[in-house]
């Protein structure tokens, strides 16, 4: 089942092509709705060697500094404070108004790259440790984290995630 969930996930999405039609997987948690911020809260406090984050919205709003949206980016912040490699790629729209995010992150010594405009940059990714992926479609927003109906997966695999690492870590970014 919980192959068949991977499986389905990756070919709805369409992220790349599949190179191997089995990728094995300790656990697969679903993360529905509000699910999602505690339990990336939680995997993110976790993170011991390494954070590798691809999201097209972290709408940090001033107005909310202790909004889940911030504590995420708080999250990515401290675990770069206790020798986490965190490295962040975030769409250069100015449409989307990820400006905010990226400079509080910069400001705060993480490595956060926008990519460049060629291609729009959807994705919704954090792999932690090379071992926890979570995909999905929620953005780092309030309404993402509070309002939508959103649906993503937590999978314990590093296999699943150096497939991601791997096609993602290859995205152009504007230095």
């Amino acid at each position: 089942m919980r192959i068949i969930l991977l499986l389905s996930l990756v070919l709805v999405i369409g992220l790349f092509p599949v190179s191997s039609l089995a990728l094995p997987a300790q656990d697969v948690v679903p993360i529905i709705d509000g699910d999602y911020f505690p339990k990336v809260h939680e995997a993110l406090l976790g993170a011991k060697k390494s954070i590798f984050c691809v999201m097209y919205l972290a709408q940090l709003s001033p107005q909310h500094p202790l909004g889940w949206e911030s504590m995420l980016l708080r999250d990515l912040i401290g675990a770069s404070k206790r020798g986490v490699d965190v490295k962040v790629i975030l769409e250069d729209n100015p449409e989307v108004g990820n400006s905010y995010a990226y400079n509080f992150l910069k400001e705060a010594g993480v490595s956060v790259f926008y990519d460049t405009s060629e291609r729009t940059t959807h994705c919704k990714l954090v792999i932690i440790d090379d071992e926890i992926t979570v995909v999905g479609s929620t953005n780092w927003s309030y309404s993402g984290l509070r309002m939508n109906h959103e649906a993503s997966v937590l999978i314990r695999s590093k296999e699943v995630a150096s497939t991601f690492k791997e096609a993602f870590s290859q995205l152009e970014v504007k230095k």
